[in-house]
């Protein structure tokens, strides 16, 4: 769970950067859901900061935090604990 909230504060920290230096008609908007402009957002700071690295940090840091919680769910569902009453059920 670490690894995804690294991995937003790393995408608002981006989000900042390209405000740093756009115009405020051209910069990206921190109100509502700013992850519907991931993409676009990913671009724009590809194209300001050729050699900047927090994409490649917010990827990794994803990816670590996919990763734990495949594993997370493939350890309970494989190990038995899915089936052990772990969760009570009809009440």
């Amino acid at each position: 769970m670490g690894c995804i909230l690294r991995a937003n504060l790393l995408f608002r920290e981006i989000v900042a950067e390209i405000n740093r230096v756009l115009p405020p008609q051209r910069g990206v908007s921190t109100a509502g859901f700013v992850r519907l402009q991931f993409f676009e957002t990913q671009e724009e700071y590809e194209r300001l900061y050729p050699d900047g690295k927090l994409v490649l940090r917010m990827s990794i840091w994803g990816a670590i935090g996919f990763a734990c919680f495949l594993g997370s769910a493939g350890y309970w569902f494989f190990s038995g604990a899915a089936s052990a009453n772990y969760i009570p059920r009809d009440r």
